[in-house]
């Protein structure tokens, strides 16, 4: 069976007096049943009378399958299960997002983006695989919504995608919960499509990302050490960057702590005039200094060996911050050439700085504060974003 997920754009609210949606819980608190135990009456349990049996022969469960008694995975020892082949599997990363997931079978991401009603464009990533020694289909989804996305009722917003699944995979929902932790808040459901075909699935929103893992396969596949393992070994870090500025330019784009401030200067040249456009932003939560500047040459000017015109910028970088760049690299960003630099000034602060050549026009990216500036998720994530554009991007 093949399924493909969208985690996106929100479905409109179906009928809710629908049959499909009667056997969802839901609402806030929620009304799950509580698990108890009672004790033995002499305070004590005979261990000669504990009976191991096979749940899978007694009739008294729905259909033997794990999904009806065991929906989570809540009761899958983890600690004691063989997980050697993950080392073979591939750690899936956003681009947009910052998270990590381990999938069986590397692929690349299926992009989207759509328009918000309230601004701004609404981008998705899927990936989905079929996994043939697992005999599982998996799925993995993110959607960014624009930094202005606020979510007041999560109830509503969930059981909407909780819907929209439940319709897309024609399935009917075994059973669904609440899961929440520091980073994010969401759902995580079960359903069974057919008779033996069994769905999980988590939607997890954080800040303006929402996530949707998707694990199916027939009979007791879905709560194997190969589902378990895929669903365990997802992980979300803080996601910045989406609450940032996506700072949008004609040749490049890139994240901004806030949208910057703009100043611009012109030097006499042999040739003509050098423009340099210099764009400032400052995270003050942080405490670092992002910026970005645009030095467009004149058409006619010499710039000789590239080398060492990169040695020149480097120079001219150092007098400029009253500095030394103790470590310099050859980097390269969607074809065009460019410099990397660590440099500490004479004030010890530390900058990141990127310099890249395209046509006549030099771009420096730069982000600068304390010795934390080199270990800042928020600064190597301003440089991870920085994407000049091709021809094929801008059709």
């Amino acid at each position: 069976m093949s399924i493909k997920l969208y985690a996106g754009n929100a479905p409109q609210l179906g009928d809710k007096n629908n049959n499909a949606t009667a056997s969802v819980t839901s609402n806030i608190p929620d009304d799950f049943p509580e698990m108890t135990l009672t004790p033995a009456i002499n305070g004590y349990i005979d261990p000669e009378s504990i009976k191991v049996i096979n749940i899978k022969e007694n009739n008294s469960y729905n259909d033997g399958f794990l999904a009806y008694r065991d929906p989570f995975g809540d009761f899958f020892d983890m600690a004691a299960a063989d997980t050697l082949f993950m080392e073979s599997w591939y750690e899936l990363k956003g681009t947009d997002a910052n998270f990590k997931v381990k999938v069986p079978v590397k692929a690349e991401w299926e992009k989207s983006e759509t328009p918000w009603s309230n601004g701004g464009t609404i981008k998705k990533f899927i990936y989905s695989n079929n996994h043939a020694k697992s005999d599982l289909f998996y799925s993995v989804g993110y959607t960014v919504y624009p930094p202005n996305f606020v979510q007041n009722n999560k109830n509503n917003f969930f059981e909407q995608f909780i819907k929209s699944t439940q319709d897309q995979i024609s399935g009917r929902i075994i059973d669904q919960r609440i899961v929440s932790n520091p980073n994010f808040t969401g759902r995580e459901f079960t359903a069974v499509v057919g008779d033996s075909f069994f769905v999980r699935s988590q939607f997890l929103l954080q800040d303006n990302v929402l996530y949707q893992l998707l694990v199916g396969g027939p009979g007791d596949n879905p709560f194997s050490v190969y589902a378990e393992s895929f669903l365990n070994s997802f992980q979300t870090a803080t996601n910045v960057l989406v609450n940032w500025h996506f700072f949008e330019q004609p040749s490049f784009n890139c994240y901004l702590p806030t949208p910057p401030s703009k100043q611009t200067k012109t030097y006499p040249l042999a040739a003509g005039p050098l423009n340099v456009i210099t764009y400032s932003s400052t995270d003050y939560k942080e405490l670092v200094e992002y910026t970005v500047t645009a030095s467009t040459y004149p058409p006619g000017h010499k710039f000789g060996n590239k080398n060492a015109f990169f040695e020149d910028l480097v120079a001219t970088a150092e007098k400029s911050y009253i500095g030394k760049a103790y470590k310099t690299e050859k980097v390269e960003n969607n074809g065009v050439e460019g410099r990397y630099i660590e440099m500490q000034l004479m004030n010890s602060k530390i900058y990141r700085i990127y310099f890249y050549f395209d046509g006549n026009t030099v771009y420096q990216f730069a982000a600068g504060g304390d010795s934390q500036i080199l270990v800042s998720n928020n600064a190597t994530r301003f440089i991870q974003s920085i994407h000049f554009l091709s021809a094929d991007d801008e059709k």
